[in-house]
């Protein structure tokens, strides 16, 4: 499990991290695109693989998004609409 809050000093309060929960809420969905992606390699399906690998790629630059540092809550982030 990714943390979604960080505490790194027991005196300070514990910060909101969005990013993690958008890695976190990725990573069944990735999982299921390699095993995907295996398959269409068995095949030798290139433009399944091409297709998976963007699809993957793209998944995994929604956590690159600016507005998401700004996010300080679970409502706020629900509110940005990420690509689809």
């Amino acid at each position: 499990m990714i943390p979604i809050l960080s505490n790194k000093h027991p005196d300070q309060p514990s910060v909101f991290l969005p990013a993690n929960l958008l890695r976190e809420a990725r990573a069944p969905r990735l999982a299921a695109l390699d095993l995907a992606y295996l398959q269409a390699d068995e095949t030798n399906a290139q433009a399944r693989k091409e297709l998976i690998a963007e699809e993957k790629q793209r998944l995994r630059d929604i956590t690159l998004d600016p507005r998401i540092e700004a996010v300080q809550t679970i409502a706020e982030l629900r509110v940005i609409e990420l690509p689809a």
